[in-house]
């Protein structure tokens, strides 16, 4: 396990709360907006855990290099994958989300330049809680 990812005490999480929470996680992620993963992490409360902030932190910087209102940045297309992680949890289930956007209102040819980008997270799960949550950087 690294900064990336975070145990969470397995009486956290009920069957229930991780259902929603799972949910309401896949809808900030159909969205990639920062402020859907902020907020998240608010309503569940994950401010107790030490490396909570650190891999909030790094989901925002992620979430937040992409959009350009300057640009009018716009989202194009999200696919969604399951991968496996190929370096510090070898094996290890990701999913992955990628998005595609361009920038409408970039000057020249960047104006019709697609570009993409993605993020993988892992789950971990015990009697049906989370009990694991994280990023991967090495996914396939």
């Amino acid at each position: 396990m690294s900064s990336t990812t975070f145990k969470i005490r397995h009486n956290h999480f009920t069957p229930e709360t991780t259902t929603a929470f799972l949910k309401e996680h896949e809808e900030a992620c159909k969205t990639m907006e920062a402020e859907a993963f902020a907020a998240l992490f608010k309503k569940y409360d994950l401010s107790f855990i030490e490396d909570a902030e650190a891999v909030l932190m790094d989901i925002l910087d992620i979430m937040s290099s992409w959009k350009n209102t300057k640009l009018g940045t716009v989202l194009l297309e999200l696919s969604e994958y399951d991968s496996q992680c190929i370096f510090c949890d070898f094996g290890k289930k990701v999913k992955v989300y990628k998005w595609t956007y361009n920038n409408p209102l970039d000057e020249g040819v960047k104006r019709i330049l697609i570009y993409q980008n993605t993020i993988g997270f892992r789950f971990e799960f015990k009697d049906d809680r989370l009990v694991e949550y994280g990023l991967c950087n090495s996914f396939r």
